[in-house]
């Protein structure tokens, strides 16, 4: 029977179609019913907790093979990766060995160029990333990342976590509610400082403007 699911803070799409029971997002997310959510929101990866995506009922499929005999069947899955790029403080990428922890297990990541990347269960809400040395060095922090847990880039929340990913403290849309004063001072900070460092001193001003949206979308990719 199908149904409107209301997106969950950290929600994504594949997790989203796991829990409903569905291998992969093209049935929900090509759905005529979604399709102003998909004009919207554009990247099935990134949706804001509010949304309602419409849920289709599964389609069911029959196959004739022939009786007293063995068949192998194959269902159609899709496999969820994480890709992530870490920059040290002078923004060059973080290369050798990492590894990814999940409660499904740890596995090493594998690098393309610059892009660090591994499977991912599709309803894995918490990973952690860790890049270890060899002993004696000094060792790099581990990181905890959110799988899925990206809001739009044209919401407050979704630049504050862009920002933050990117090493500039914007603040959390929490204190946004509790200190709006502090927090709109941390978050001008920390767009001066993203300006500073990829605009140019000239076009430092604190306000996160059309020019400074479309460079942030630049610099972290979506």
């Amino acid at each position: 029977m199908s149904i409107e699911h209301v997106v969950a803070e950290g929600e994504h799409l594949a997790g989203i179609a796991a829990k409903h029971g569905f291998p992969r997002i093209e049935p929900i997310w090509l759905h005529p019913n979604n399709a102003q959510l998909k004009a919207l929101r554009k990247n099935p990866n990134i949706l804001l907790a509010g949304d309602r995506v419409f849920i289709p009922d599964r389609e069911t499929k029959q196959v004739d093979a022939a009786t007293a005999q063995r068949h192998s069947f194959t269902a159609a899955g899709g496999a969820l990766e994480l890709h992530v790029k870490i920059n040290d403080q002078a923004f060059v990428a973080i290369k050798g060995k990492a590894v990814l922890t999940t409660e499904q297990g740890s596995t090493d990541m594998t690098q393309a160029g610059e892009v660090f990347e591994a499977p991912l269960a599709r309803d894995v809400a918490t990973a952690k990333l860790a890049f270890p040395l060899a002993e004696g060095k000094r060792q790099r922090p581990g990181i905890t990342v959110q799988p899925g847990r990206l809001d739009p880039v044209e919401t407050l929340s979704g630049q504050q976590q862009r920002l933050n990913n990117l090493g500039y403290f914007a603040g959390f849309a929490k204190t946004q509610a509790t200190d709006p004063k502090k927090a709109d001072l941390q978050f001008r900070w920390a767009v001066e400082e993203f300006q500073r460092d990829h605009m140019g001193f000239e076009q430092v001003d604190g306000v996160l403007g059309p020019n400074t949206l479309n460079k942030l979308k630049t610099v972290y990719g979506c």
